[in-house]
């Protein structure tokens, strides 16, 4: 798939040229320890921490963790946890929970 931003990303989704699939989908937020009061927002179909090893090892990070970017996972930040059926939905919950921190004052970084 070619990289595209998170919008194109949502149209591409609403317009069925991405299927969903058997996964589930999760939200996550990371806490950046390199930058204080920031915070990355994800989501992803593998168990949050699984994710989180990935970022810090390179395996598709995000370009904040590819700068060098290290943090700890924040799950409390998510509010209620819950489990996405589609990929679109984990997307659209994970610009509503970006816009969220962002209203509380964090720098926040998407995937």
């Amino acid at each position: 798939m070619l990289k595209v931003g998170v919008r194109t990303h949502v149209r591409q989704l609403e317009r069925g040229l991405m299927m969903a699939t058997k996964y589930e989908y999760r939200t996550y937020v990371i806490e950046l320890a390199t930058e204080p009061g920031a915070v990355y927002v994800g989501q992803t179909a593998k168990a949050p921490q699984d994710r989180l090893a990935q970022h810090h090892a390179g395996i598709k990070a995000a370009r904040v963790f590819k700068k060098g970017a290290y943090g700890r996972l924040r799950l409390d930040l998510c509010g209620t946890p819950s489990a996405f059926a589609t990929r679109y939905e984990a997307v659209r919950a994970e610009q509503r929970l970006a816009k969220r921190l962002r209203r509380r004052g964090m720098k926040v970084y998407v995937g």
